[in-house]
């Protein structure tokens, strides 16, 4: 552990050396937490919910019951999120009937208030145990001539590394104590258009006009992920750094399909750049490699092993 966490440093130090006179673009993702030993997690999350709110926890496993597949308590959230099990949705409905759907704010499934409130609560445990434990650097991070994007809720950037806020950009947004009672968290799920949700509905035999699969698939749609929020702050990162950067570095994070728009933005936005992929093994490499394929960088990306 101790080789590898050398091998890491080093390979920073080269990057950095090598770019000592060029503009970075560190994309930073929830491995990069866990590798200082924070508890941030999905399955993290999943142990919380049912700890504070068995309630929501449980209705969270009935309305997306991929979430705890092959006993893998929530570790595949963000996916699971865009699966919701149709016919459960429709007979919760059914149950609470007509009028009753019409009148309520959010009358299907799991309450997106207090999911959002819960997550706001574990966000607040990680960013007390950051500010409260001594956690070591794992890697070197240039912050005189760089930039960071990242995909964490938590303060580890700014905490630990002394990175300034003022180059630090949250694309899902940070929760602070200063923004408790605003913060909504992470927008749920896959976005899925109403063509997408309709067809599910239709695999059930219902008339997707009805008044109950109208609210189900309004309330499918509500739950979707919202890139128009994080592409805001996206645009922002861009404009600070005039579209110029030499060496964009990927770190703890999957690439996976949920957040690939933005890789897609970044690419576009970057054309020149150089890449730093870095992976956790061969089956991480794999797949990070197909999207570098697909994201046609493959000629300008590097694979580094954490």
């Amino acid at each position: 552990m101790f080789r590898c966490l050398l091998l890491v440093m080093s390979t920073f130090e080269r990057i950095i050396k090598d770019c000592n006179h060029t503009k970075q673009l560190y994309i930073i993702g929830n491995g990069f937490d866990l590798m200082h030993g924070i508890p941030s997690s999905y399955s993290d999350f999943g142990r919380f919910c049912k700890k504070n709110n068995k309630e929501l926890f449980e209705m969270m496993n009935r309305e997306f019951p991929s979430l705890s597949k092959d006993n893998n308590l929530w570790s595949n959230f963000e996916s699971s999120l865009g699966e919701p099990d149709y016919s459960f949705l429709f007979q919760m409905a059914e149950n609470n009937g007509v009028e009753k759907l019409q009148n309520a704010d959010r009358p299907i499934g799991v309450d997106y208030s207090a999911l959002a409130g819960v997550m706001a609560k574990w966000i607040d445990s990680l960013s007390e145990l950051i500010k409260t434990t001594t956690m070591p650097k794992k890697v070197f991070l240039n912050g005189k001539n760089s930039v960071f994007l990242t995909f964490n809720y938590t303060n580890t950037l700014e905490v630990i590394y002394g990175i300034s806020s003022e180059i630090c950009y949250h694309i899902h947004e940070r929760y602070s104590d200063d923004s408790a009672g605003m913060f909504v968290g992470y927008n749920w799920g896959h976005s899925k258009c109403k063509e997408d949700i309709s067809s599910e509905l239709r695999v059930l035999g219902v008339n997707v006009v009805d008044v109950i699969p109208y609210e189900i698939a309004t309330s499918v749609n509500d739950f979707g992920k919202r890139y128009e929020d994080g592409n805001h702050i996206l645009e922002k990162m861009i404009q600070k750094t005039q579209r110029n950067v030499d060496d964009i570095i990927v770190i703890g994070h999957s690439m996976s399909e949920v957040d690939y728009c933005y890789f897609q933005t970044i690419r576009d936005n970057f054309r020149t750049a150089r890449w730093h992929v870095f992976y956790y093994d061969n089956k991480d490499l794999e797949r990070k490699w197909r999207i570098v394929i697909d994201l046609n960088i493959a000629n300008n990306t590097e694979f580094i092993s954490l």
